[in-house]
């Protein structure tokens, strides 16, 4: 005889199923659960990997308006001497809005690195190579585009002359490192 609601909804729940048959159907719902969970986390892995994707894309295309920022002000530092007043405050104000954009990158986790020493395949990317009898080869000679590290992975590696040994083939140093 069924006392009170607790028991009389329990009761209406399992029938007149056995425990055995109980501690199945138990499993079972544990089971369908934990699907489910599994279902839901990896769609969460995925739309945070599609976020990643993006955010490494607008970050990419941001760092292409900071280097047209850079070229600019290193244009215009040459300049300076022979422009008008009013045109060096216009210059003090686009220095200004690259710095703001180099400390919002900075709080998005975007450092800047700097190309110097040995060549390391992982950080940079050869675009040209010179010879230099007081280098060794794949020494970096210059870095022609800055890199970028996005919480300490690279983000976009930079772009450097690499130093070689051989005169007559500029290119050999590629050959040489597998590149």
């Amino acid at each position: 005889m069924v006392r009170n609601r607790e028991e009389h909804a329990t009761a209406d729940l399992w029938g007149d199923t056995r425990p055995a048959e109980r501690l199945s159907l138990l499993a079972e719902g544990a089971r369908v659960l934990l699907d489910r969970i599994g279902t839901l986390e990896a769609e969460r892995r995925e739309d945070a990997a599609r976020y990643e994707k993006k955010q490494r894309k607008a970050l990419l295309d941001l760092l292409t308006v900071v280097d047209t920022f850079d070229d600019v002000a290193t244009s215009l530092e040459s300049l300076k001497a022979q422009v008008a007043p009013v045109q060096q405050r216009v210059f003090g104000r686009l220095r200004i809005v690259a710095k703001q954009l180099g400390r919002w990158l900075a709080d998005q986790g975007v450092e800047g690195y700097e190309a110097e020493g040995e060549f390391d395949p992982t950080r940079h990317v050869i675009v040209d190579t010179e010879f230099d009898a007081a280098k060794p080869p794949g020494v970096i000679i210059c870095q022609v585009k800055r890199g970028y590290c996005l919480h300490g992975d690279v983000l976009r590696a930079a772009h450097v002359v690499v130093s070689t040994d051989d005169e007559n083939h500029p290119t050999s140093i590629e050959t040489e490192k597998g590149l």
